[in-house]
């Protein structure tokens, strides 16, 4: 029962964009540009400036955020070289299986499943895999191209960024913002997790399974398997518990991002496999959620 409440709401918003991008053909462009320069930054300072999650664990997070990231890169290339996976389908299955969905499906699933203190140490876990997609995973998509220069430009263009600094200024100083600004603020925040969710439901439409299916299934593998089995390892090995520790792990158990795809896209690194990718593991991921889930609740 507990499992259906944290998992129907977002299968029902993710169901509501996908249908109003076919019926109606809604454009998901402003509204996702809408989320990632309005209503993203909203929940930045809103959470961070109001968290009673302390410092120390705040940190914890941090660090246990960069180090599942490196080992899932790690663990992605070395899949590719038992393979024999040529470089474009191992930076295509690096996008696909080392960054998550922590923020349009990841912050929903963890605030039904373990309310707002979930979702304060979600918010940082977002953080981190954000700016690390926007560094580690632009390099990686224009490794042929662009390079660190390029990477370094997207991440001064993304509010996030700015908006994380604010509100951690915000908690630290002990700064409140006046109810004529906090007011409209909390309620971009209050919209930010269905509007995530629509977001994603619309986004779906566009992704398409290719014909590969073997680097599907190996990329589906690497990202809804080990990717959890990653975070428990970590988790002890850091001495991590308690609901920090259920958090983390749930966190590494959602699909891959649908920024990814975008990326592949944008710099041809086999744009269909990791939109494949990106499409299966958002079907299965509510299997695999489901058994996380019954396992953690």
């Amino acid at each position: 029962m507990v499992i259906a409440q944290v998992l129907v709401p977002i299968l029902l918003l993710l169901a509501t964009g996908y249908l109003l991008r076919r019926m109606v053909g809604t454009d998901p462009r402003p509204i996702s540009q809408a989320g990632m320069y309005v209503f993203m930054p909203a929940l930045a300072i809103n959470s961070l400036s109001k968290t009673m999650l302390p410092a120390e664990e705040a940190g914890q997070i941090i660090v246990f955020s960069i180090i599942l990231h490196m080992a899932a890169l790690a663990v992605t290339f070395a899949v590719a070289k038992i393979f024999r996976l040529s470089p474009t389908t191992n930076i295509a299955l690096q996008l696909s299986t080392v960054f998550p969905n922590n923020g349009y499906f990841g912050l929903p699933l963890l605030l039904f499943a373990f309310g707002q203190p979930g979702f304060e140490r979600g918010i940082v876990v977002n953080i981190v895999t954000m700016l690390l997609m926007f560094t580690l995973g632009v390099y990686l998509a224009s490794s042929a191209r662009g390079g660190w220069a390029h990477a370094i430009r997207a991440v001064l263009r993304t509010p996030l960024v700015y908006a994380s600094v604010i509100g951690i200024v915000m908690k630290s100083l002990g700064i409140v913002l006046p109810q004529v600004l906090d007011y409209p603020v909390t309620m971009l925040a209050d919209a930010a997790i269905p509007l995530f969710l629509v977001v994603l439901g619309m986004q779906l439409v566009d992704v398409k399974v290719s014909r590969e299916a073997e680097k599907i299934a190996l990329g589906v593998i690497l990202r809804l398997v080990v990717g959890p089995l990653l975070a428990v390892l970590l988790v002890r090995v850091m001495n991590i518990t308690g609901l920090t520790a259920q958090v983390l792990i749930l966190a590494s158990g959602v699909p891959s991002a649908v920024i990814t795809a975008l990326l592949a896209a944008e710099h041809g690194a086999e744009p269909e496999l990791v939109t494949g990718i990106t499409f299966v593991t958002t079907l299965l991921s509510f299997v695999t959620l489901t058994i996380l889930l019954a396992w953690m609740l």
